[in-house]
């Protein structure tokens, strides 16, 4: 089948001539345009294939007739519902604002009068998400380290339910049987493998009671405040921290 399109950036199928080349060689004697007289071949362009094209243009630079790209059928057809979040035209041309991540939204929604992002999502849907942020880093920030001072050093402890906190435990356990004993304690960092007491090995596991006592102080604290969905492992570990320094959460320094 042959397909006619007028060279024009916004190209239409002129007419169609359903025969192979041969019968149009032996039925129009070769001329395709027999019963369009008033066509000019010239700015016409004959494709031949059984499907039409949806949106034709003529690409000049090409010299053929194709299919229109979704920005060319946004400006020149207006189909502006092609328009992806975001984009918007101006002075003839497509303009685009990216979401930007730092904005915090739990549902972002592109407003196309005003180009602008807004939050869509319900003060119910950001509160519970907020909550689920703060459950999820809770357990996270618990495992530590914590910071633990002995003789003007500071060491961190792991707070692992199914490791640190037993071993704590059942330290505290031998050393109060044998308080005359010392164990060999390791941390987690550099400084590794000193020499602990009954009394340091107290005021370890008190220690990381008040870490813990923080880490929950600061998970009331948040989930009374406003939302805040950038909230991130890091910052629970600051405002941990800062919850450290309050007069009554201070730690031992070990003097």
């Amino acid at each position: 089948m042959f397909r006619v399109y007028s060279k024009k950036k916004i190209s239409e199928e002129l007419f169609t001539v359903n025969l192979l080349q041969e019968e149009v060689e032996k039925v129009m004697g070769g001329n395709l345009f027999l019963d369009y007289p008033h066509l000019k071949q010239k700015d016409c362009v004959i494709v031949e294939r059984d499907t039409a094209v949806q949106n034709p243009t003529f690409d000049e630079s090409r010299e053929e007739i194709r299919e229109m790209t979704r920005e060319e059928k946004i400006l020149w057809l207006e189909e502006i519902d092609l328009l992806i979040d975001g984009e918007y035209i101006e002075n003839g041309k497509i303009k685009e604002i990216k979401y930007d991540e730092t904005l915090g939204f739990l549902s972002p929604a592109w407003n196309k009068e005003e180009h602008i992002w807004y939050e869509k999502a319900t003060i119910e849907e950001k509160e519970k998400k907020w909550v689920e942020i703060i459950n999820n880093l809770k357990p996270i920030v618990l495992e530590g380290p914590f910071p633990f001072v002995k003789d003007g050093i500071t060491y961190y402890q792991k707070l692992r339910v199914d490791k640190d906190v037993p071993l704590v435990s059942s330290t505290l356990s031998t050393l109060t049987r044998h308080p005359e004993s010392t164990v060999k304690w390791s941390f987690d960092d550099e400084n590794n493998d000193i020499v602990l007491g009954l009394a340091d090995i107290e005021r370890l596991q008190d220690t990381g009671v008040i870490f813990t006592n923080a880490v929950y102080d600061v998970e009331r604290d948040l989930k009374a405040q406003k939302p805040n969905l950038l909230l991130t492992i890091e910052d629970y570990k600051v405002l941990v921290e800062e919850k450290l320094k309050e007069p009554q959460l201070l730690l031992s320094k070990g003097e």
